[in-house]
């Protein structure tokens, strides 16, 4: 179930550049977004961002073994991170995905069903 479906728009000129990453800022209306990408990453001035709690149903991969690369969810995207809920708040969720964090801020109509130590995907075209 998707958790965050929302297009992004870059903001190019708060760009930061790593070694091997990018890190980038993203906004729209409601919400910005601080996220780390490959360098080998091409994107684009805007973006599709889901942060989804399962492929097939809610809950369902429990670990990072537990994922089936050739799920028709994953093969739609050109970019995939599986991480685990670490803090929330009223208006931010932070998402650890393997010493990559992710900063979600701004309006969310379903705060509620975000929990601490969930694990999700983060979905980017």
């Amino acid at each position: 179930m998707d958790l965050f479906n929302s297009k992004m728009f870059v903001k190019k000129n708060d760009e930061q550049f790593f070694d091997k990453s990018v890190r980038y800022n993203l906004h729209n209306n409601d919400n910005d977004i601080i996220i780390d990408l490959p360098s080998t990453f091409n994107i684009q001035t805007n973006i599709d961002f889901v942060i989804r709690d399962g492929l097939n149903k809610q809950g369902d991969i429990l670990t990072y073994e537990d994922i089936d690369y050739n799920n028709e969810i994953l093969k739609k995207y050109k970019y995939v991170l599986f991480g685990t809920v670490f803090q929330i708040n009223n208006d931010s969720i932070i998402i650890s995905c393997g010493g990559l964090i992710v900063y979600v801020s701004g309006k969310f109509q379903n705060i509620k069903q975000y929990y601490q130590k969930q694990n999700v995907f983060i979905l980017i075209n």
